[in-house]
């Protein structure tokens, strides 16, 4: 990897009624001085940030007013367009940087590579056709060396990082930043992108589970429910748990 200190880094990240994550996360960006700005996209949020600026002179916070609905892709590629860095750092705003640990220097990409938060786990679940479920070996659950490793990649601290992405702005802009046809609900633009980056020509290199970076665990309500997908989105949950109904009940079908 290269050296992240002589390196322009610009984190972009885009956000609607976010703020109080926003108070937490940014802080833990700007402790880091390899970062060169960050670039905050308010998509007409219910409280404006603009507060924020005041923070360190390297904040900048771009309000985009008149969105009744979020999506993520419009607001991440005003940001790319804005950033000044050889380098982008999409984060999402409940994405902490550990202070103890310098991810943005051991993840930082080379010409032919990005850096994205799926997480290095090989999960080793498979379809059983008796079970008409997916299963995981009892033998792997008890000895397996990696099995610590797989249960953790589900925790909340890991499992939502997918969002990351780190990469020299030359080939987000090659391929032409995110697709803004994914904006609607929450999420699918993240895969998208990191399929089109390897079509590309670029080698993706996954997060381990070292604690570099870390995600604020929050309900899944808070995750999409600015989305224009949302309603759609909750009517589904009404109707499986209408379907489940019949066959489990309390925490069970909840769950």
């Amino acid at each position: 990897m290269n050296s992240s200190t002589d390196k322009k880094i610009s984190i972009i990240t885009a956000c609607k009624n976010r703020t109080d994550a926003l108070k937490v996360s940014l802080m833990s960006w700007l402790n880091f001085k390899e970062i060169h700005e960050v670039i905050i996209v308010d998509w007409d949020s219910e409280e404006p940030i603009n507060h924020l600026t005041k923070l360190d002179p390297r904040v900048k916070v771009v309000r985009v007013s008149d969105k009744k609905y979020f999506n993520q892709p419009q607001p991440l590629n005003l940001a790319a367009k804005i950033a000044t860095g050889e380098y982008i750092l999409k984060v999402d705003a409940d994405h902490l940087f550990n202070p103890y640990y310098n991810g943005i220097e051991k993840y930082l990409p080379n010409n032919e590579s990005f850096t994205c938060g799926k997480l290095n786990v090989n999960h080793p679940e498979r379809w059983s056709e008796e079970q008409q479920a997916t299963v995981i070996s009892d033998e792997y659950l008890s000895s397996h060396p990696n099995r610590i490793k797989y249960v953790y990649s589900y925790s909340p601290i890991f499992r939502y990082l997918v969002g990351i992405l780190f990469i020299e702005k030359k080939h987000f802009d090659a391929v032409g930043g995110y697709n803004e046809n994914f904006g609607e609900c929450y999420a699918f633009e993240d895969e998208e992108m990191y399929t089109r980056l390897e079509l590309y020509g670029l080698k993706k290199v996954q997060l381990d589970l070292d604690f570099h970076f870390i995600h604020l665990p929050h309900p899944d309500k808070k995750r999409i429910e600015n989305f224009k997908g949302f309603d759609w989105q909750e009517r589904y949950t009404e109707l499986v748990r209408e379907k489940l109904s019949p066959m489990h009940s309390g925490d069970e079908l909840e769950w």
